[in-house]
């Protein structure tokens, strides 16, 4: 089997585990696993390909003299062979097409939302994905321990997740732009979807890990953080008249708005129906 037939065979499967929930947000979702997949099997033919012993049964547990001079020694070649790379474009193509009619057909598709609320880009959605793989199917552990030369170490270290986000040199070298995507300051991290862990260790090998509450959005539960469960409260949303205002403000980005409750009124209430107004889910 080749592998782009292989990478299609994956989304096929992919599509019929949950065919049954008719579920348009899980098949996106477990598509665009298989395009990390697909990143995967290029990084292992590229392990392969560099490795002296390949066969060792102790590899990751101990650095040999054949590894330290290969290390050294001569230029990193091309991080995805051309075929593999190929079929993660061909894999990816195919999910966004899917994806892209089933947003026209009305579905809500929560890993596209996801970007949207939090401004990500492409590179970043890439590395969510690549960081939440060992959550959605073990597989990834085991495949993950073998690239970082670690078998105790099952999470995407920084810079594996950015040479299987990217091509290139630069990317293994820790030099890929995508490196500041993984900073205190961007999306993913300052909003709470990838965690940097153990951050005594150097950059590139520090591991990743997306929170519990975030994977589960992704995979249809609306369930609230059990750390802030007790303090969320309901209300009725009030009329949409009274809303439209602050619904404007917030369409427009407006980071902040203070609401005056009058007597009678709920100020709740009324931030829920601008809050839904301008398409914006409260909590």
């Amino acid at each position: 089997m080749t592998r782009r037939s292989d990478a299609a065979h994956r989304l096929e499967a992919a599509e019929d585990e949950v065919a049954g929930q008719a579920d348009a947000s899980l098949i996106h979702l477990f598509g665009r696993l298989g395009v990390v997949e697909a990143r995967v099997r290029a990084a292992v033919d590229r392990r392969r390909a560099d490795d002296p012993d390949p066969n060792d049964r102790f590899r990751g547990l101990y650095i040999s003299d054949a590894q330290v001079d290969g290390m050294l020694g001569g230029e990193p070649g091309p991080l995805v062979p051309g075929d593999t790379e190929r079929a993660a474009a061909e894999t990816l193509a195919a999910v966004e097409r899917r994806a892209d009619d089933d947003e026209s057909a009305g579905s809500d598709l929560r890993l596209r939302r996801l970007a949207r609320a939090f401004g990500l880009t492409p590179s970043d959605v890439e590395l969510l994905l690549i960081a939440l793989a060992p959550d959605l199917d073990p597989r990834f552990e085991r495949l993950y321990g073998y690239l970082n030369d670690d078998v105790s170490r099952r999470r995407a270290s920084t810079g594996l997740a950015l040479e299987l986000a990217a091509t290139g040199s630069a990317a293994r070298s820790g030099l890929s732009p995508g490196r500041a995507r993984l900073g205190p300051h961007r999306p993913l991290v300052a909003a709470g979807l990838v965690l940097v862990e153990e951050g005594e260790r150097p950059f590139l090998t520090r591991p990743l890990r997306v929170p519990d509450r975030v994977t589960a959005h992704l995979l249809g539960g609306d369930a609230p953080d059990p750390l802030v469960k007790e303090l969320l409260t309901d209300s009725i949303p009030a009329g949409l008249g009274e809303a439209q205002v602050l619904a404007r403000a917030i369409a427009s980005g407006i980071p902040l708005a203070y609401v005056r409750e009058r007597p009678g009124s709920s100020g709740r209430s009324l931030a829920r129906a601008a809050f839904e107004a301008a398409g914006r889910p409260a909590v």
